[in-house]
């Protein structure tokens, strides 16, 4: 990896003792161009909590690349510690390259205290993130110095603050060195990405931009009523059919033993792995009884998951008065550089099997609507892109329904024939097909034979990408970003060829989000946006604002593709209704 380029390190422990540094405003203004890193302290904060940041203001540590004389590679540190020097600090180095470690969280606090409108920055997490995606699942400041320069830092100190409300000199040390730290990571990732010709279009295009949108999203509002409602009713028809069939669900033992004395012989009780597809398997051997046993466990898992995991304790602890509901939004949190959420995560309540969860998501405008936005087959067509299959290319600008005739092809639902679409094109064997759908193996061959036969060229791309990534050891996404793959993990080989085409849909969704950003606030349109789950745009609009956003998401989406996946079609259908799960409304 890139450390070891400079050969072995030996890793020796930083002191925190004997920082040099200025206490109070800098001496100097920053120099055009010059990185300047900031890293905020604050008492009794809440980490990790982006849209409810609290706490007081402890102190700003900066440190400069260049001394007071201008002279590159000498450091010089200086301190904030009085909350109304900020304005003043943040004039000083309105010229220089603002450089933070996980800016998103640092920005967010400071805009408390100051104005500080979006420009570009340098995130050394966001940066090592867009470089190193699943080669390193840690960005923290810590691993990152000793990654780059080889010393270890302690973070031991950073508890200290939410138990004190004074600095000590331990504690200033501690904050210098930090934004000493980031300093040096960031002067390392600028020398690295130079000397290697990497590109980092994805960051300056996507992953920055988004940061700042991210900052700018609203809350989500739900009918709270209504919710505490549903995960009562959830767990009352959970145990009433538990106590039908006479065990516990969730006994492994139990499970087992009973459909063992109902003729059902399984290897496990996984609902999703297992269940799922036997009970689709014996359906279609016309085993009906089987399968309505079954099915009634997989209720009775899903009725008490879904009150457990959204049960009254989920509304204390999530939501807020009027029904507002903030997601923790980052811009990169899954390997394939997907965005993610906490606290809650909004992106996994259930679509499927109880989607009756998003139709409580409601506006929260007395006159407002849900503007529900997707990418018409998304990933298939990013696959179409990248294998270039004619065939395939073709289908998808005759706007056929490639789902429903997958769906036939396998005489299942078309929801099973989009599972089975993005499996096959991900590289799904003709056993893991039979496991998944609950069809035999002969026919999940003839199936596989059939999709070889209809796109050559799919499945000659994903022999290239399986090549490809054996040999250099990462994918790449169409804005060239770097997704790694371990060749040690039994699952390499299906990373090759889905990274690229999730890592892609990931680039266009996030740029789209960016888009709607950039474009609402040239239009002077407030930005209206609560959630982004994966291939979907969810906004929260006044009724007044209606034409306004529709025309807006699609266009944005349109204009994303065609920088994403130029030539593809990236289609984008609005869905208007009063709730996000509401499936009536107008489609454009």
């Amino acid at each position: 990896m890139y450390h070891q380029s400079a050969g072995p390190r030996r890793e020796h422990s930083v002191s925190t003792e004997n920082v040099s540094y200025v206490k109070g405003l800098p001496l100097r203004d920053a120099y055009e161009g010059e990185l300047v890193a900031l890293d905020l302290e604050m008492f009794s904060q809440s980490e990790g909590r982006l849209h409810r940041p609290h706490g007081t203001f402890a102190c700003l540590s900066v440190s400069f690349e260049r001394g007071l004389d201008g002279t590159p590679g000498v450091r010089t540190n200086c301190l904030i510690e009085d909350v109304h020097d900020l304005r003043e600090l943040l004039r000083r180095v309105r010229r220089g390259k603002w450089v933070f470690n996980n800016a998103g969280y640092d920005i967010r606090q400071l805009r408390r205290f100051v104005d500080i409108p979006q420009r570009s920055v340098w995130d050394t997490m966001l940066i090592e993130a867009g470089l190193f995606s699943g080669w390193y699942d840690s960005y923290g400041l810590a691993d990152l110095y000793r990654r780059w320069t080889g010393n270890v830092i302690s973070k031991e100190l950073q508890s200290e603050f939410g138990k004190v409300s004074m600095l000590s000199d331990q504690l200033r040390a501690y904050a210098i060195r930090d934004s000493r730290s980031t300093l040096e990571i960031a002067v390392a990732q600028n020398a690295y990405i130079s000397s290697q010709g990497f590109s980092i279009k994805h960051y300056s295009l996507i992953d920055e931009p988004c940061m700042w949108a991210i900052m700018d999203m609203s809350p989500a509002r739900i009918d709270v009523d209504g919710w505490l409602k549903l995960a009562e009713f959830h767990e009352a028809e959970g145990l009433r059919i538990q106590e039908e069939l006479g065990f516990n669900v969730y006994s492994h033992t139990q499970t087992k033993a009973a459909l063992k004395s109902a003729g059902i012989i399984v290897r496990s009780t996984n609902r999703k792995d297992v269940l799922g597809p036997t009970t689709r398997k014996l359906r279609a051997e016309g085993k009906n009884t089987g399968a309505d046993y079954l099915q009634k466990v997989i209720d009775a898992r899903v009725f008490r998951k879904a009150a457990s995991t959204y049960g009254k304790e989920w509304v204390d602890q999530h939501v807020e008065e009027g029904g507002l509901v903030y997601g923790d939004f980052w811009t990169i949190g899954a390997r394939s550089s997907r965005m993610a959420c906490s606290n809650p995560n909004l992106q996994n309540i259930p679509t499927r099997e109880l989607p009756i969860f998003r139709k409580l998501f409601i506006s929260r405008f007395d006159q407002g609507v849900i503007h529900v936005a997707d990418c018409w087959q998304q990933e298939v067509c990013i696959l179409a892109w990248l294998s270039e299959d004619k065939n395939l290319v073709a289908a998808l600008r005759e706007r056929r329904d490639l789902h429903q005739e997958t769906a036939d092809d396998f005489r299942l639902s078309r929801r099973d024939g989009k599972d089975i679409n993005l499996g096959l094109g991900y590289g799904m064997s003709a056993q893991g097909l039979a496991k998944r759908t609950g069809i035999s193996l002969n026919e999940a061959e003839a199936g596989i034979t059939l999709r070889k036969q209809r796109y050559p060229d799919v499945m000659a791309w994903g022999d290239r990408q399986r090549k490809n990534a054996f040999a250099q050891d990462f994918v790449e996404t169409s804005t060239g970003r770097r997704l790694w793959i371990n060749r040690y993990d039994r699952q390499w080989e299906r990373h090759a060829i889905n990274l690229p085409i999730q890592g892609t849909a990931a680039d266009h969704t996030k740029l789209w989000f960016v888009l709607c950003h950039q474009f609402s606030r040239s239009e002077r349109i407030p930005f209206r946006i609560p959630l982004v789950v994966h291939d979907e745009l969810v906004a929260d609009v006044p009724l007044g604002e209606n034409e306004q956003w529709k025309g807006l998401l699609a266009s944005t989406g349109a204009l994303s593709g065609k920088e994403v996946v130029p030539g593809m079609d990236m289609s984008i259908g609005v869905q208007v209704g009063e709730s996000w799960g509401a499936k009536n409304g107008e489609t454009i």
